[in-house]
């Protein structure tokens, strides 16, 4: 995080492991960052390499999997938006009891009561929700799942 990446050195790059992040392919929160670092470069000390994926690449890519807008598909502000940010909230507030559990019984106690606040708020209807934008995206697309309910 002190040089811009290119600066690096590829024994630097290799011990950082910033090679690894190439594997997965886009990712849009590793290169959000990445872009924001590099804008605020120096003009002579930014990357081409990121600058063009900044500005002409990534504003003109186009998601195309079996994912792809599930989580537009509930406005925010909507009854069920509302529904879906209490449950995230209850769920970042206790699913650290579950990892932090004493013993395998309180684990599952936390968990069951994730659960049932959840499908008490609204989770059902979210998870219906997103289901039928994920069928139609797999009409669309395909998917590349091949277990359980989801394999074709």
């Amino acid at each position: 995080m002190k040089k811009a990446e290119g600066e690096l050195t590829a024994e630097e790059r290799d011990r950082l492991g910033l090679w690894f992040w190439m594997i997965p392919g886009h990712s849009d929160h590793v290169d959000t960052i990445k872009f924001a670092v590099n804008d605020k470069l120096p003009e002579e000390k930014r990357n081409w390499v990121v600058s063009m994926q900044a500005h002409i690449l990534t504003p003109t890519k186009l998601l195309s999997d079996e994912f792809v807008g599930i989580g537009e598909t509930i406005d925010p502000q909507s009854d069920l938006g509302i529904q879906r940010t209490l449950c995230e909230d209850y769920i970042k507030a206790n699913y650290p009891k579950v990892i932090m559990a004493k013993s395998p019984e309180e684990a599952e106690k936390v968990y069951e009561d994730i659960i049932k606040f959840c499908d008490q708020n609204g989770m059902p209807q979210i998870e219906e929700t997103y289901d039928k934008k994920y069928q139609d995206n797999v009409k669309r697309f395909g998917t590349v799942l091949k277990k359980g309910r989801y394999a074709k």
